[in-house]
């Protein structure tokens, strides 16, 4: 769940945005020492090659996986390809042999105003050869943290927090049924348990973070990381349904958005269940006598919520309620555009934009009680 529309709007409000990471020398360069001098030259090398073509050299800087601050489900486009300038703001021996380097990406607007987007933490490890290689913080963050398999996920959390084996298996159980439904491949995943939101950010290494949710939860598809909170605990439907991600990349988002939402369990977006999340929209569209609907620029009923995976929602179950799993499938692989999502509706479907309006007001209103159930 990214609850990433403040941001979307924060970055569509750059005037002239440059595609590559400026860097900004840093004014505490000339006190570095010699190991320092070389993490901020290894750092700022690693930014430029984000500025060439070809990126194959990304992970040749890093020492196990590759960097998941580049690929961790806040930031799209990530946070390297926004065209930020980075600074380093301080490079501090943590360990031996082991440094912590903070920097800020930030833009200057049109105004001279400055405006902070992230500080990020990564780690900077000494090899034997006397050379640095990179490291993601969560790896350091969490090394004190237990971990524990249960089928297709390995779980990690923290020595004080209760697991929760029987939630676990019923994920692990979804994921199998997830599979099967949607003839999926490798469904190994990595499972972090934070305490709050705070924690996840910071453990992820941000200091600073523009985003202040009571709720929130992540899924790194190309990574299949799973991101997440006591709130949520060991099954959270929603970011584990993101593993359609991984297989229908290309897929429209409305449909991608409406299926990370289909389901019977609770929290399913945010802290609402699916029957809540209709019946406060049917509440707000009577309130404000809504009747016309745009599938593209759908009503919602609080920021929080957007509407794509509600209107995606609705989608989702009109094409298995006509066509059964086949036609989803059908839709997922064929739809990736806007028009092409519209022709599917009125060709597969048989939806006239009239009928769509009538189908989706009598959706919401199904969709709101107590007595639905899911199709799939």
């Amino acid at each position: 769940m990214k609850n990433s529309i403040i941001l979307m709007l924060l970055i569509f409000s750059i005037n002239n945005v440059a595609s590559q990471i400026k860097i900004t020398n840093s004014d505490y360069e000339i006190s570095f020492n010699s190991d320092q001098k070389k993490i901020y030259n290894l750092w700022t090398s690693y930014l430029e090659v984000w500025n060439v073509q070809d990126k194959q050299k990304l992970c040749s800087f890093w020492k196990n996986e590759c960097d998941l601050l580049s690929s961790e489900g806040f930031f799209n486009p990530s946070l390297y390809e926004l065209g930020f300038e980075n600074q380093v703001l301080k490079i501090e021996k943590i360990e031996e042999e082991k440094f912590k380097i903070s920097s800020i990406f930030y833009w200057v607007d049109e105004n001279y105003h400055f405006k902070p987007m992230a500080i990020v933490n990564v780690i900077a490890i000494k090899n034997g050869k006397g050379e640095f290689l990179l490291d993601n913080y969560l790896t350091y963050s969490t090394k004190g943290w237990k971990s524990r398999n249960v089928g297709n996920i390995n779980y990690h959390f923290s020595k004080q927090n209760k697991f929760n084996y029987s939630d676990a298996k019923k994920a692990n159980l979804f994921l199998n049924n997830l599979k099967e439904r949607f003839n999926l491949n490798n469904l190994k995943t990595e499972y972090y348990i934070f305490e709050n939101c705070q924690e996840l950010n910071l453990y992820r290494g941000f200091s600073f973070f523009p985003a202040n949710n009571e709720h929130c939860a992540f899924f790194d598809s190309k990574n299949k990381i799973v991101y997440t909170t006591k709130f949520y605990g060991e099954f959270h439907h929603h970011e584990l349904i993101h593993h359609l991600n991984s297989k229908f990349e290309s897929a429209h988002y409305l449909l991608l958005s409406g299926i990370s939402i289909y389901h019977s369990g609770k929290n399913v977006l945010s802290s609402y269940s699916l029957q809540e999340l209709f019946s406060k929209l049917e509440q707000h569209i009577l309130e404000k006598n809504i009747v016309q609907f745009n599938i593209f620029n759908f009503p919602t009923f609080e920021i929080r919520v957007t509407g794509d995976y509600l209107v995606g929602a609705i989608l989702v179950d009109i094409i298995i309620e006509k066509g059964g799993k086949e036609m989803l499938l059908r839709a997922l692989e064929t739809t990736k555009t806007d028009e092409e999502l519209e022709s599917f509706i009125l060709n597969e479907l048989s939806l006239s934009n009239e009928k769509l309006n009538l189908y989706i007001l009598q959706k919401i209103k199904e969709m709101s009680s107590k007595s639905f159930k899911i199709k799939i």
